[in-house]
């Protein structure tokens, strides 16, 4: 079984705030790998390790309502690898410190490595911060006798640290991984060290720091399955009847009508559900034998027996073998019964490739502005660019007409829509919602004939007018980032996708189709043009 599922099996099981992982040999670009490792409710932070050299790498897996960030040091050392990380209110610095075994191997030399990390806890004196400091330093300190020991501890006790790890943290009976804190910051309690995941131990600690609340989501539904449907259909048609007469007033009506008989027979129901933090194969299998190897663990933690511990260990191994085959039988059985569309969706899950970055911030209000700020100034830049062009382009043409491409024909109109032809998009588009819409788009493809009428009105209205109802053009607007190797901190890197009322959709698709035949009818498209135009790819012109 993976280790990194194992790691996510060990926070969830023990509710674990932040796990700090040295050495896991993870590269730059491994998503999978960080899938696998990340559960529902955690963030990973990677610091890769370098291609050249064997092992390394630095890792941080946190709750999400840490909020927890890399800090950029500036500095570099070639004996040691080392992270920092910090909240957003920056008054608390983790340090993390890898090692490597000095040898002749990789051309590392104790006393090198002790001038570099003298130099590194000068750095830490001039940050004036809380700091904790924790790693896999390589420095036995089960020997207090040793030079190299005596210099490592004098100089961070020289700094005013305190090491809080008592016993051996490796199966050889060495003690290599450590904790530092400043003794008049009080930061770290009880630190013990838990024998398990790998060679290894698990040195766990608490850090006095007050924690952010766990996240809870509010859930708005309405219960529209236990609608009573002709009821909600003979109230929705009475208050239609007395819509206005202008395309703004009949869009706003629509939507205010709907609201108000929803609201009388499917009022709004308000819900506060917390993060979910189990995996989706997690079953009660599963949870009953971690109750087990619970059980065991801690009458083994009492006697310290070698039976127990013996009985321990399979119970454990068995809690491992279920979580791999539930997981194997769940992907099974979802992408058996997928379509295309729930095979890529699911397939990106596995992949990790549907991660929803964003940048660190503490209020999501400012940064809904700040994201609101740079889109509303990018598009005005594209405007102005455009402008230009258009007004070079129109100098050119107009001393260098080709007879040949001149058309007489000219759109002074758009056809009017039938209730089938509103019908037959309705049918055919995905049941896809924007949380601006008035009720749901399910339920308008399921109940039809309830609303085709008033959307055709709507739609046509618009079509003869020129005029796109203002409560129409109002977009939810989410930021993507291009891709996931960008840095997230960086407002260019994201593209705004906006998700539009399924009226909007409606109209806009008929606007689409209209223009797009009556281009194709004239000939004004470009003969190499592909894109947005049916049946043109580039695989059949070629």
């Amino acid at each position: 079984m993976s280790v990194y599922i194992l790691c996510s099996e060990y926070v969830l099981a023990n509710n674990i705030d932040c796990l700090i992982i040295t050495e896991t040999w993870l590269k730059k670009s491994e998503p999978v790998v960080i899938g696998e490792l990340t559960p529902p409710g955690y963030s990973f932070l990677s610091i890769p390790r370098d291609s050249h050299t064997y092992g390394g790498g630095i890792g941080v897996l946190f709750k999400n309502e840490l909020k927890l960030q890399i800090f950029e040091t500036g500095k570099s050392f070639r004996t040691f690898e080392h992270c920092c990380f910090t909240n957003m209110s920056k008054n608390l610095y983790y340090f993390v410190i890898y090692s490597p075994h000095t040898s002749s191997g990789n051309d590392i030399k104790t006393s090198e490595f002790l001038a570099e990390f003298d130099l590194f806890v000068d750095f830490l004196n001039l940050l004036g911060t809380k700091t904790v400091i924790s790693g896999d330093f390589n420095i036995h300190a089960e020997c207090p006798e040793r030079p190299d020991v005596v210099h490592f501890m004098t100089t961070l006790e020289s700094a005013g640290f305190h090491q809080h790890v008592i016993g051996p943290t490796h199966i050889s009976g060495s003690t290599l991984d450590l904790v530092f804190s400043r003794t008049e910051e009080n930061l770290v309690t009880d630190c013990v060290v838990d024998p398990r995941l790998s060679d290894h131990h698990v040195v766990c600690f608490k850090i006095c720091q007050q924690k952010s609340h766990s996240q809870k989501q509010v859930i708005v539904s309405r219960k529209l399955h236990l609608m009573d449907v002709p009821s909600f259909e003979a109230d929705f048609h009475l208050l239609l009847e007395s819509s206005g007469s202008q395309i703004e007033d009949l869009a706003e009506h629509y939507n205010r009508v709907i609201k108000t008989t929803l609201d009388k027979h499917a009022p709004e129901k308000r819900s506060t559900r917390s993060t979910r933090l189990h995996q989706p194969w997690y079953n009660n299998s599963i949870h009953e034998a971690r109750r087990v190897r619970r059980k065991h663990e801690r009458k083994w933690r009492k006697s310290r027996v070698e039976v127990d511990h013996q009985l321990y260990v399979v119970q454990k191994e068995h809690v491992n073998s279920l979580i791999c085959v539930a997981k194997q039988e769940y992907y099974k059985n979802e992408l058996a019964q997928a379509d295309t569309k729930t095979v890529f969706k699911k397939v990106n899950t596995l992949l990790n490739r549907s991660i929803k970055a964003l940048p660190a911030h503490e209020s999501s209000q400012d940064l809904s502005y700040k994201f609101a700020s740079f889109f509303s100034e990018k598009v005005s830049n594209i405007y102005k660019c455009l402008e230009n062009d258009v007004v070079k382009l129109c100098n050119e043409t107009s001393t260098n007409v080709d007879p040949e491409r001149s058309v007489s024909c000219s759109l002074t109109n758009f056809d009017v829509l039938s209730e089938n032809d509103v019908l037959e998009y309705v049918q055919k588009s995905p049941a896809k919602s924007c949380c601006l819409d008035p009720i749901p788009t399910w339920f308008i493809k399921q109940h039809p004939d309830m609303f085709v009428l008033i959307i055709t009105k709507i739609t046509n209205d618009s079509l003869m007018t020129g005029a796109f109802p203002a409560c129409l053009k109002q977009a939810i607007v989410t930021p993507l980032i291009k891709k996931q190797s960008l840095n997230p901190e960086t407002l260019k890197n994201y593209r705004p996708v906006s998700n539009i009322p399924y009226v909007s959709k409606v109209i806009e698709k008929h606007v689409i189709k209209q223009i797009s035949a009556y281009m194709e009818s004239n000939e004004l498209c470009d003969p190499l043009q592909s894109a947005y135009r049916p049946l043109h790819s580039t695989r059949q012109r070629y």
